[in-house]
């Protein structure tokens, strides 16, 4: 919708990095319920969570997701946040294409140092600026590492869009 403060969710770099912190996670799939950490979190800052996934997990293997990953799945779907890569793109493509078209935040800890030859708009200083690291907490905590990235800090809390934030960087 326009108007909507959009932040991608790097749906499986934060699943597996919930399943690898949850003592009753399977560390060989996705915890979805670290992504509903942070999609609640985003949420409760006024911003539209949209988690990406690569769709062999929207379809093909959601059977082999938990039944709490599966509800989170089904609850994204449910609330037009889930966002499936096409079969033959990476889910890492379609959040970086996602991202650059509506100038949005990502949420990942992923470096994308791989895609900065295959997309023309993902240098290191795009990736600087654009990807949120964040720390989640068995207990239900999540922290965004916003204070090295002021520029981020200040769309995240008022939405401004990039362009709008680039001005005032100027000022």
């Amino acid at each position: 919708p326009r108007g909507a403060r959009y932040v991608i969710i790097d749906g499986a770099n934060v699943g597996y990095s919930y399943a690898s912190i949850a003592p009753d996670s399977d560390r060989h799939l996705p915890d979805l319920r670290g992504v509903e950490l942070v999609a609640n979190k985003l949420r409760s800052m006024g911003l539209t969570p949209v988690a990406v996934f690569h769709e062999q997990w929207c379809q093909g293997r959601y059977a082999q997701l938990s039944a709490e990953s599966q509800r989170v799945m089904d609850a994204l779907r449910a609330a037009n946040a889930l966002v499936p890569s096409p079969g033959q793109r990476d889910d890492d493509g379609t959040s970086i294409g996602f991202a650059v078209e509506y100038r949005c935040p990502i949420i990942t800890n992923d470096n994308f140092r791989d895609h900065i030859a295959r997309y023309k708009d993902v240098t290191h200083k795009w990736i600087r600026e654009t990807c949120v690291k964040y720390t989640l907490h068995p207990g239900g905590g999540v922290v965004f590492a916003l204070e090295d990235r002021p520029i981020l800090t200040h769309y995240m809390q008022t939405g401004a869009t990039k362009a709008e934030v680039s001005n005032l960087d100027r000022r």
